[in-house]
């Protein structure tokens, strides 16, 4: 149950969002359906033993009333982010083949006192 559970979760999440042209700069408005619910049952989904995704990067927003989160699973390259309130969290994408590319390097600053 728990499979088709997860199954269906991700069918879901992954529908086929329709854009609409905004302005003239080859910017588009989406409409993209997302699925969103208590973030306490988004994070024991996410546990759970069948798709064991961790937590590996954290964001907020610049109004600090939401965060965002990518939680993977090391071993099948899986992954999900979410966006979230206090209480609530939408799934905003999930995928697999997920690779991390190279930190940008930190550009060295001189000290000037």
């Amino acid at each position: 149950m728990k499979k088709l559970s997860v199954a269906f979760l991700f069918c879901l999440t992954s529908t086929v969002a329709y854009a609409q042209v905004q302005s003239q700069n080859n910017f588009v408005n989406v409409n993209k359906p997302v699925i969103c619910g208590p973030m306490e049952q988004l994070l024991k989904g996410l546990a759970d033993k069948e798709v064991n995704e961790k937590p590996v990067w954290i964001g907020q927003r610049e109004d600090q009333k939401t965060e965002f989160y990518v939680f993977l699973n090391f071993d099948n390259s899986a992954f999900t982010i979410i966006e979230a309130g206090k209480e609530i969290g939408c799934i905003l994408g999930i995928g697999y083949k997920s690779n991390f590319l190279s930190p940008p390097k930190p550009k060295t600053q001189s000290l000037n006192y």
